[in-house]
């Protein structure tokens, strides 16, 4: 992990994120992940700390670009 690697709660990846999904999207994203056109399942990068679920804004890019 590096240091300027900024974690952040997926209610704040929600507001981050071109169409605004809902907090449970992201949530789905992140264990059952979005299919491709390719057919290819694309998950989002998550990190459990102390039971709650984060992300970082450039793991939620990686998924905007792999499925665009």
């Amino acid at each position: 992990m590096h240091a300027e690697t900024e974690h952040i709660t997926l209610s704040e990846a929600a507001k981050i994120t071109p169409g605004r999904p809902s907090t449970n999207c992201l949530w789905r994203w992140c264990r059952r992940g979005v299919l491709s056109r390719s057919g290819q399942r694309i998950r989002l990068e998550h990190v459990r700390i102390g039971g709650k679920i984060f992300t970082t804004a450039e793991w939620v890019e990686q998924v905007g670009k792999a499925l665009a």
